[in-house]
């Protein structure tokens, strides 16, 4: 009885076998036709669809040159068209092309056909229930359909209109002929089906018992996994808990969900404290604007974290800093959405940052002060110089004290300067030449009708350290043309020109249209201090380069190379 039993489950399991395999080769072989159906399809139409075409320009072309062709242009057209078949087999085993006209109740075919006994086939009657595709393309249609041909066979067919010849063209294929691969595979596949459920079932019986051990041993296995992925938990968990800073879910209303103890020792609140409340309610209130913007963009998807400084209040009332960094993850067991939240508090490191700026600006106080006192004293010195020289009767002595009080101008007008700006560490060049320029002017007495002083300047910056030599040359340059270039009240420029150099250095141009240098005078052999002051500090201490230009008056072009950035 055992026995039998088992006998019994083995013939309904190969039974349940075999109905499921053939269930699937025939869906299989099901889809498989469907997709060749459709394929075979879209063949047909793009073949009678591009035949169709072209043979409405051929006809076409005949109307324009077979006007004159025994029977018009169409039959020269038909008659080409007869001609070319000749040579065509047709496709597949049954496929071929018709062509027809509609001569009154019947549908006359114009081509031989590999299925005509003999020539063209016989007209068929247009309403009778033969040459279906050929009599829809006659009506103007095209499409596909399944139904008989003149023969009265069943067949596959794309059929449409030949609008030129008033015609009708189907491309079709015996339907029997696409399902006989399918029907033969079927067969196949149920035969060949059947013998490997056979061969399984006998297979499964001896196999059975080495599969439940292996059952067995996944089942163990499984539990292993389990049980470690248990203990991953709780090792998650610990992290979570003793974490060095404060971690908490938020849900998206702001409430806390779930937060460790680090988070409570910063807020000063219990775990029960805090989940009644939200960070809206301990967010310092100049704080939250900005806030709820980042958690906008983020629920927005315009950003998928945050991180910022700001001010939580603690339970006490005092004012905490703390180090915000929120992202927004899923809840994959519940479907919903949470931020998570890492904060770490930096009250200590923000009152060193408050320190350290107060510092900074107690020194950038100290360093104004001693630009402010320095531009005083040397406006003391040429207090002194101006009332030692008004003592002088000794023109060139007179001179002399004259050109010293222009140079120490050059040197205060920069802590000038920098006293005045919001950078201590360099000074706006086109704001320095500008007020160099009317000093001198003013210095010597130069009219406004008779010298004219011009200054354009790029927005340019230097060094302190690079602004004194390149003030004292600039000083230099100007004060030789209002001494020397327009004698005896002559009429004249002096322009003053301040660009960047496309390798990032500073390029200053200083022209003047007076009565030029001497031209045996060598500006690096000369004994003269002022013009020896020049060449020296442009290229010994700015490790510039300097040009002279005699053409017209006096042109000197100083070209200051950009400092590396370890400078």
């Amino acid at each position: 009885m055992r026995a039998m039993n088992e006998r019994t489950r083995v013939l309904v399991l190969i039974l349940i076998m075999t109905m499921g395999l053939l269930l699937v080769t025939g869906i299989t072989i099901g889809i498989l036709y469907r997709a060749a159906f459709s394929e075979e399809q879209a063949r047909l139409v793009e073949t009678a669809q591009s035949q169709a075409r072209l043979i409405e320009a051929v006809a076409r072309y005949d109307v324009v040159h077979s006007a004159d062709f025994p029977g018009g242009s169409g039959a020269a057209t038909v008659q080409q068209i007869v001609a070319a078949h000749q040579e065509y087999e047709g496709f597949g085993n049954t496929g071929e092309f018709t062509l027809a006209r509609r001569e009154g109740d019947l549908i006359v075919f114009v081509l031989e056909h590999r299925h005509a006994q003999v020539g063209r086939p016989e007209p068929v009657p247009f309403d009778s229930a033969l040459a279906e595709p050929m009599r829809r393309a006659l009506l103007g249609q095209s499409g596909t359909v399944v139904g008989l041909d003149y023969r009265g066979a069943t067949v596959l067919a794309a059929y449409e209109p030949v609008d030129v010849l008033d015609m009708g063209i189907v491309a079709k294929i015996d339907l029997e002929e696409v399902q006989e691969p399918f029907w033969k595979a079927g067969l196949l596949a149920a035969g060949f089906s059947l013998l490997v459920v056979i061969s399984g079932a006998a297979l499964l019986v001896r196999v059975s018992n080495p599969m439940l051990t292996e059952l067995q041993e996944r089942s163990r296995r499984l539990e292993e996994v389990v049980t470690a992925l248990g203990e991953s938990e709780e090792r998650f968990r610990a992290t979570f808990e003793l974490a060095g800073v404060g971690i908490a879910h938020v849900s998206l209303d702001g409430r806390f969900v779930r937060l460790n103890r680090r988070l409570c020792d910063i807020t000063g609140y219990t775990p029960e404290e805090l989940k009644k409340l939200t960070f809206q309610e301990i967010t310092y209130p100049e704080d939250l604007r900005a806030d709820l913007e980042y958690v906008r963009q983020i629920l927005a998807g315009e950003i998928d974290r945050y991180s910022m400084e700001k001010r939580y209040i603690h339970k006490d009332s005092s004012v905490i800093w703390v180090n915000l960094t929120v992202s927004l993850v899923p809840d994959e067991l519940r479907g919903e959405e949470h931020f998570i939240a890492v904060v770490e508090e930096i009250s200590s490191r923000k009152t060193a940052e408050s320190t350290v700026k107060k510092s900074l600006e107690e020194k950038e106080v100290l360093l104004r002060e001693i630009h402010h006192r320095v531009k005083n004293n040397m406006q003391v010195i040429l207090s002194l110089l101006s009332l030692q020289a008004s003592n002088i009767d000794d023109e060139r002595l007179h001179k002399m004290f004259q050109e010293s009080q222009s140079r120490v101008r050059a040197m205060a007008l920069i802590h000038e300067i920098l006293y005045d700006s919001d950078d201590l560490s360099s000074i706006d060049l086109r704001k320095y030449v500008s007020r160099l320029a009317t000093s001198l002017t003013r210095m010597y007495g130069a009219d406004a009708g008779q010298v004219r002083l011009n200054v354009e300047s790029d927005d340019i910056t230097l060094r302190i350290d690079d602004m004194v030599p390149c003030g004292l040359a600039i000083s230099e340059l100007i004060s030789n043309s209002l001494k020397y270039a327009f004698p005896d009240g002559r009429e004249g420029e002096i322009n003053l020109r301040v660009t960047s150099t496309p390798e990032g250095g500073v390029k200053l141009v200083v022209r003047d249209d007076g009565i030029g240098l001497p031209a045996e005078l060598d500006i690096r052999t000369t004994t003269t201090m002022g013009m020896g002051l020049v060449v020296g500090l442009v290229e010994k201490q700015l490790a510039g380069r300097l040009e002279l230009d005699r053409t017209h008056g006096t042109c000197f072009t100083i070209t200051i190379p950009p400092k590396p950035a370890s400078a």
